[in-house]
């Protein structure tokens, strides 16, 4: 058996992952130093690996750059377009909303983009958002979505490549595969563009 990409902590067996705290951390330093200070972050499923590590690459960022941690910017979802549209409800209903948000995927993304369009804001002018994987329809939505992309081909291929050598009777090495950011159409928060930042 070969663990790849939502992986188990204490796996006992192989794993092909991808580093998602430090990549989580880069797109939430990028919103950042575009000005944005008040970040709002839609999650993945509670249960899920991918969800804390990425919730954690977040807060790593926010800490780094001396930004107080506001529970009411977190919001739950589930990875769909509709838990991020739902999401993007409750984090626009906000005395002080977010200039910004983070999706822990970009089917999220999308689900949120539709609900702030729909309620007379512009995106990224009003309120920029990014998201994670880089799937197909990300360069397509409108705007184009800044997101993480991470290698989905490369995981299966190296995943069976692994599952091949295990069953050859042969010592495998847990594998971390390379992510980067995709940065397409993010916005500069005009209020905050002379603020610089702790590192």
């Amino acid at each position: 058996m070969i663990n790849a990409c939502e992986v188990l902590d204490d796996a006992p067996c192989p794993t092909v992952k991808l580093d998602n705290r430090a990549a989580a951390r880069e797109v939430t330093e990028h919103l950042i130093a575009l000005g944005h200070r008040r970040i709002g972050m839609i999650k993945g499923p509670r249960r899920s690996p991918l969800t804390r590590d990425r919730q954690q690459g977040y807060q790593d960022a926010l800490s780094a750059a001396g930004i107080p941690l506001d529970e009411r910017l977190l919001c739950p979802g589930d990875f769909t377009p509709l838990s991020g549209y739902q999401a993007a409800e409750t984090l626009i209903a906000l005395a002080e909303r977010p200039s910004a948000i983070f999706c822990e995927s970009d089917e999220m993304a999308i689900g949120a983009m539709s609900r702030i369009k729909e309620a007379g804001l512009r995106v990224p002018e009003d309120i920029s958002v990014a998201g994670f994987d880089d799937i197909a329809f990300a360069s397509y939505s409108d705007p184009p979505l800044t997101t993480i992309a991470q290698p989905a081909e490369t995981f299966g291929r190296e995943a069976v490549a692994m599952l091949i050598e295990v069953l050859e009777g042969r010592q495998v090495n847990n594998l971390m595969l390379p992510y980067s950011l995709v940065s397409r159409k993010a916005q500069r928060h005009a209020d905050l563009r002379r603020v610089s930042f702790a590192r």
